[in-house]
């Protein structure tokens, strides 16, 4: 199953490009961009689901 990972990268003439790329892991997201000539700047995996909606979990610490 492939995932969706949010990215920003530099092209080779320093231009700043963002988007989303699906692929099954972080490494192999990376690795398609450096093979379309893409310097990756930043990736992370696209939030989704319930955590997405409502984000992190509270703590009992966090409250208290």
């Amino acid at each position: 199953m492939s995932l969706s990972y949010l990215y920003k990268a530099r092209d080779p003439l320093g231009n700043i490009f963002q988007g989303t790329l699906a692929a099954h892991s972080v490494e192999e997201a990376t690795q398609q961009l450096r093979r379309d000539g893409y310097h990756v700047c930043e990736i992370e995996e696209e939030s989704g689901g319930w955590e997405g909606l409502f984000g992190k979990r509270i703590s009992r610490n966090d409250v208290t």
